[in-house]
């Protein structure tokens, strides 16, 4: 063993610190983005923010595995705030029994988890076994598509005092929205507003021409988190695909702000069906569906023109003839639904259900399987 002392790498801001995998980009595949150490550090001073930070009254238990970039910015911020830190071992719906024993042992105040965490725990009576009454925030990373029922559940079994979302994405900054604790508690599904050092805006979804307030788009993000490249990537084609022309990140999430800056995430962009350049939402019209008795599930589909034409040619045989443009991608949509077993209700009985419910550009006449 050398008598040597250790000498420090020698390292720059601009230099690669880690690799993780996104959860998808434009084009649907996942691909690993690297982030360098400036990347890193300017996540953890967006972090040291009063409304983020974990402070060292608080102990934190962070419910994500290591393989996703916010638990481990979410570490290091915790680490550099002097908070108490519980690490577990495994996702929530594997270890669920860890999870809770941990927040009644550890007592504790702060849990950061997704929101598919937060709905597993209200829906799973294991939970009634443990005392979690030491939690007075949770701040989640997602969306729920019955926000109201999951806030009222939530208050109802742990008396917490925040339930917070965050909104972010691998490549952009793990945390580009948080909802504030002053201006927001129970009273909205808003993402909350940005925080310092990020910029947001909301394009249209075919002109790409940026959109006002309370309009729905795609969301592009710009901060000093942008991740530094994606690997393999051939001449950096995917993330210029991925990046407007003044250097946002196109997120391939749909939503919008409203005139307070608050930030509200739709849907995935690729999820939104256009028809006759009207705006459909699938969620909107699953969740419809699903509040109709009868109906235990079921799902909304785009159809192209090329499926509802088989003869319709795609590819340009020849320059007279024009490929589809984007209005006319999706001409329709299929609603595929499973009722209960005996049930009687038909197609026309949910087509009325359907058109009862909404405005008449929404309104449909058939689609149904």
């Amino acid at each position: 063993i050398s008598d040597n002392k250790r000498k420090p790498v020698d390292r720059n801001e601009s230099d690669i610190a880690v690799i993780k995998l996104t959860g998808g980009t434009n084009d649907g595949r996942r691909r690993l983005v690297a982030k360098t150490h400036s990347n890193l550090i300017h996540a953890i001073q967006q972090m040291q923010d009063k409304e983020i930070l974990c402070n060292n009254s608080e102990d934190v238990i962070i419910l994500l595995p290591f393989d996703k970039l916010f638990a481990i910015e979410f570490l290091m911020s915790s680490l550099v705030g002097g908070s108490k830190t519980v690490i577990i071992n495994g996702t929530f719906d594997t270890n669920i029994g860890s999870y809770l024993d941990s927040i009644q042992s550890y007592k504790v105040s702060k849990l950061i988890c997704f929101s598919s965490d937060v709905n597993l725990l209200i829906k799973n009576e294991v939970n009634l076994l443990y005392n979690m009454s030491s939690i007075k925030e949770i701040l989640y990373i997602g969306v729920f598509d019955d926000y109201n029922n999951v806030r009222q559940s939530v208050e109802n079994m742990f008396k917490c005092r925040y339930f917070r979302g965050v909104y972010g994405t691998t490549e952009s900054g793990v945390i580009a929205c948080l909802r504030k604790t002053k201006s927001f508690q129970y009273n909205s599904y808003s993402s909350g507003q940005l925080i310092s050092g990020t910029q947001l805006k909301i394009v249209d979804m075919k002109s790409g021409d940026t959109l006002p307030a309370h309009r729905i788009g795609e969301i592009c993000v710009k901060s000093k988190q942008l991740g530094h490249e994606y690997l393999s990537d051939t001449n950096n084609a995917s993330k210029a695909n991925n990046m407007t022309n003044d250097g946002y990140f196109k997120t391939s999430d749909a939503g919008y702000y409203d005139s307070d800056g608050n930030v509200y995430i739709e849907s995935n962009a690729s999820d939104i069906i256009y028809i006759e350049d009207q705006m459909f939402k699938p969620n909107e019209l699953q969740l419809l569906l699903l509040s109709h008795p009868d109906v235990i599930d079921t799902t909304v589909i785009g159809i192209h023109c090329e499926d509802i034409d088989p003869d319709y040619d795609t590819v340009a045989a020849d320059e007279d003839q024009e490929c589809p443009s984007n209005d006319q991608l999706n001409n329709t949509f299929k609603i595929f639904v499973v009722l209960k077993v005996g049930s009687e209700t038909t197609d026309l009985d949910l087509i009325n259900y359907i058109n009862d419910r909404v405005e008449p550009i929404r309104q449909i006449d058939s689609g149904i399987f």
